[in-house]
Order: C-alpha cells, then structure tokens, then sequence
C-alpha cells in the first residue's frame, strides 16, 4: 500500500500525454456525499459512483482517471467521432465502472433502464 500512496501523493497519472494536463487541477473534478454516505461525480449530468467505502478524493481521482482514458485523444476512448449511436441496440458487457452506459443510454433504442453487472467486487 505504501507505493499506491507514493503514487497518490505524486497526483501520478497513467496516461502519460499532453491532453492529460487539462485534467490536473484540482477545480476539473468535484465528488459529492449522498444521504447513505456513498461518493459520486457528476458525469454529464448524471450521477457515478465510486466504490463502497471511498472517501470524495479517491472518488474524484478515479473519475480523473476515466474521463482522461475516455479522452477523444485518448487511444482507449471507446468511442468514435464518426459514429452515430443514436437508435442503436448496446450492451455494456463487464461495465466496470458504468461509464460507457452512462454515455450511451438516452441514445440507445427503447431504453427504459441500464442495468450494470460487475462481478468479484465487494458490495
């Protein structure tokens, strides 16, 4: 653990390109505490939450983290510029974090819910 908090101190990032600077201060990115002491960050409007038992900082430095690999100029941005995903029938197979649902769901066909499935993660 001790190397993870070097790390955190550092404000280290994993993504080593320009485009991440944008994404280093500390006004980029606030998390917030729900009523039953869960942290999340607003992701275009909607809410993201981080794992049980993150305080807001850790919560907003993974969400740092996911909206720089989720970068246009990113080369792990699940997404394409020059695709419509509107009326498109998506399924959001491992879901990690929910990010990409999150970004997908009001343009999916006949949307009513998104349903994330994460295995092998505590609560």
């Amino acid at each position: 653990m001790m190397g993870l908090k070097v790390f955190e101190d550092m404000n280290y990032i994993l993504f080593p390109y320009d485009f991440t600077d944008k994404y280093m201060t500390d006004d980029v990115i606030k998390a917030y505490t729900d009523e039953e002491g869960h942290c999340y960050v607003l992701h275009n409007g909607k809410k993201l939450y981080g794992q049980f038992g993150w305080n807001e900082g850790v919560t907003a430095r993974y969400y740092r983290g996911l909206i720089i690999e989720q970068d246009k100029d990113s080369a792990h941005c699940y997404f394409r510029e020059d695709y419509d995903y509107t009326d498109e029938v998506i399924a959001d197979i491992g879901a990690a974090e929910g990010i990409f649902g999150l970004d997908v769901v009001e343009n999916a066909k006949n949307y009513t819910c998104l349903n994330v499935i994460r295995i092998g993660y505590g609560r």
